[in-house]
């Protein structure tokens, strides 16, 4: 396996999390912003308040059985658009993978968000701490990445790719 920082694969693939503006590649590369999502305090997109999925119990077990196993450490997200005061934080992801990615977040409103390649979703979550784990469904080469995030008000975007190597 080829240690990244994010998750692990054999071979030459490499999957790599970009989040928001300012980082470098391999570690958080710069993507640009995704649709519904400007420009820096941008309001955030409409929707309903963040609530716990039904099923949050057992994303706080999945979360929880992928943090005691083997994984690599996932890096922090980053605001595109910070509200503090705001009480909901809005994550959108966009799939650029051949794999179903699969980001789980346990914590005041856990939540699962399952995408299928080249699509892409958003959640609405309280803002808090969370423990976030994030996995390639179905791909046993593909190591999983968790941590740790103290998610605040406000939007956050991600871009998901795989970038392969000499």
């Amino acid at each position: 396996k080829i240690p990244i920082h994010g998750l692990r694969l054999r071979a030459a693939a490499l999957l790599v999390l970009a989040l928001a503006a300012g980082c470098a590649p391999m570690k958080t590369a710069t993507t640009g912003r995704l649709p519904g999502i400007a420009t820096p305090q941008a309001a955030l997109p409409p929707g309903p308040p963040p609530v716990a999925a039904p099923d949050a119990s057992a994303i706080d077990a999945e979360v929880a059985r992928i943090l005691a196993g083997s994984h690599a450490a996932m890096p922090p997200l980053r605001p595109v658009s910070p509200q503090p005061a705001a009480t909901v934080a809005v994550i959108r992801t966009e799939n650029q993978t051949p794999y179903v990615l699969v980001l789980r977040y346990s914590g005041p409103t856990s939540q699962r968000l399952s995408l299928k390649p080249k699509e892409s979703g958003q959640l609405r979550l309280a803002p808090g701490t969370y423990s976030v784990a994030a996995t390639a469904e179905g791909v046993s080469h593909v190591r999983p990445f968790a941590g740790l995030q103290q998610i605040a008000g406000g939007a956050y975007d991600s871009n998901w790719f795989i970038r392969t190597s000499p």
